[in-house]
C-alpha cells in the first residue's frame, strides 16, 4: 500500500469505516453539503455517530462545518496538503485488493485510538490496573 495516502488512514483522522465512507462521499461528490440527518439517509448510519464524525472530520480539517439556521451543514474543505493523497486514496479504494488494504490499516487506526482513549481515561482515574503487561 502506497505510504503517501496511508497518512490519513491514522487515529484522529480517517480512523472508521464510517469517516471513510464519509469522505468519499464527498469525495464523489466536491459539491454536496448536508446535514448529519440528510448523510445518515445516504450512508444508513446513525444520526448521533454521523454528527459525532462531522465533528472530528472538521476539526482536523477535511470536511468544512458551515452554521446557520437549524442543524449544521458540512462540505469538503480539503487543505491543500490532503488533496493529493485524498485522490490517491480514492484511485487505490477502487482496487479491490488495495480496498482490503485501506479498510484493514482503518481498522488498526480505529483499535489504536481507542486504546489511546482508554489510556487516558485510565490515566485520568490513577491507575493501570486494568494493564496487563506480559
Amino acid at each position: 500500500m502506497s505510504s503517501t495516502y496511508e497518512h490519513l488512514l491514522t487515529p484522529q483522522l480517517l480512523d472508521s469505516r464510517l469517516k471513510l465512507h464519509m469522505v468519499l462521499q464527498f469525495l464523489a461528490y466536491p459539491q454536496l453539503t448536508v446535514s448529519s440527518s440528510g448523510l445518515s439517509e445516504r450512508l444508513r448510519e446513525s444520526p448521533w455517530e454521523i454528527a459525532e464524525a462531522f465533528e472530528e472530520l472538521a476539526a482536523c480539517g477535511l470536511l468544512q462545518r458551515i452554521a446557520g439556521d437549524g442543524p449544521a451543514h458540512y462540505r469538503l474543505g480539503v487543505l491543500i496538503e490532503h488533496q493529493e493523497l485524498l485522490n490517491m486514496l480514492v484511485e487505490a479504494f477502487n482496487d479491490p485488493f488495495k480496498r482490503d488494504q485501506i479498510y484493514t490499516r482503518v481498522r488498526e487506526a480505529q483499535h489504536e485510538r481507542r486504546f489511546y482513549a482508554w489510556l487516558a481515561t485510565d490515566a485520568r482515574a490513577g491507575s493501570m490496573s486494568g494493564l496487563v503487561i506480559s
